[in-house]
Order: structure tokens, then C-alpha cells, then sequence
């Protein structure tokens, strides 16, 4: 029985060599790959003036069926934001309060916004819809916006049901805050900051 050793420059080889197939394999599976299939507003939903979220889902074959589970992922993705931003409004407002010694009543608008979410979801429009191969597997996506108008009539509802009585310079600030265009990622980096 022949026992062979394995010598330094061999173990170099194969470190190079699994290597080189590794980064192949990365290169092949990897994000800029799938990105580069993608449609933009897949990748960074937007509407003018509004509020938008996509979702893409695993094609079943059945376009209705994976349409309508598609356009409900969307939905839901923007329930989050809302919830989220809502979150968001709740921890601002907290700080400004706080910061100014003034202790705060009424309900948060985080119940309030879980609260109409639902009922905004409805108003909702369907922007886009695409078959599109994410690593050779068959997917539809969908974009929902909620129009500008519908946006302003949900930050008012949840101000306007919170009971809390603003300043208009607060209400403006709350407003921008509620408006500006953020992803998932960067509520949550927010949300962070805040505890």
C-alpha cells in the first residue's frame, strides 16, 4: 500500500483552484446576477407622491392564482411600511414631547394606524406586474401605490384619532416624516435609533 503526501505547493493548488470555483459559483447565484433581471421597481418600489411596495412570489403556474397571491404579498409589504412608519411617527413624536418636558395622552399612532390599514389597503392600485426568472425559477411580482390623496387622508386619520391635539410646526414635521420615501431597511435602522 502506497501512502502518497501531500505537499505544501499541492494544498496551494487546491486552495486556488476551490477558490476560483467558489467565486464562479457566487458570481453565477449571486445578487448583481438576479438584480440585473429584475425590474427596477421591484428592486426599489416608488410612486410619485404616494406610497408603494412590491413583492414577487414563486410562479405556480396558474397566472390568476399567482397574480392575485402576488398583489396580496404587495399589499401586505405596504401594511408593514405603514405600520412601520406609523412606529416611526409614535417614536418622534414621543422625543419631541419628552424633550420638551410635556407628557403625552391619547392613543398611539401605532393602534391607530393598525387600526385603518386595512380599510387604506382597499384604495390601493395595482401599478405593475411581471413574470420574471429569478435564478431560473419563474416568479410574478406586483407593485401597489397608494395614491398621494389617500396617503394624506391616512395621516390625518391617524393624527385626527389619536386624540392628541398637535401644534401645526409638529403636525408638519409628523407629515414630512410620514411622507418621505423609505425603504423597510431604513424604517427599521430608524426604529433602532429610536430605542
Amino acid at each position: 500500500m502506497k501512502i502518497s503526501t501531500i505537499t505544501k505547493p499541492s494544498v496551494i493548488m487546491l486552495s486556488l483552484l476551490l477558490g476560483a470555483c467558489a467565486s464562479q459559483q457566487n458570481a453565477r447565484y449571486g445578487e448583481v446576477e438576479t438584480q440585473a433581471q429584475l425590474p427596477p421597481w421591484v428592486l426599489t418600489p416608488s410612486a410619485a407622491n404616494g406610497l408603494a411596495a412590491s413583492d414577487c412570489i414563486v410562479s405556480s403556474g396558474d397566472f390568476g392564482i399567482d397574480r392575485n397571491h402576488a398583489i396580496a404579498q404587495a399589499r401586505s409589504s405596504l401594511a408593514q411600511s405603514i405600520e412601520m412608519k406609523a412606529d416611526v411617527l409614535e417614536k418622534t413624536y414621543q422625543k419631541s414631547q419628552n424633550a420638551a418636558g410635556i407628557s403625552t395622552t391619547g392613543t398611539s399612532f401605532e393602534q391607530i394606524a393598525r387600526n385603518v390599514t386595512s380599510v387604506t389597503l382597499s384604495n390601493t392600485q395595482v401599478e405593475q406586474l411581471a413574470m420574471v426568472k429569478i435564478e431560473d425559477v419563474s416568479h410574478v411580482c406586483a407593485l401597489v401605490t397608494l395614491p398621494a390623496n389617500q396617503r394624506d387622508s391616512l395621516f390625518d386619520d391617524i393624527v385626527s384619532q389619536s386624540g392628541r391635539e398637535l401644534d401645526p410646526t409638529d403636525q408638519k414635521s409628523l407629515y414630512r416624516e410620514f411622507t418621505t420615501q423609505k425603504t423597510t431597511e431604513q424604517l427599521e435602522t430608524q426604529l433602532r435609533e429610536y430605542n
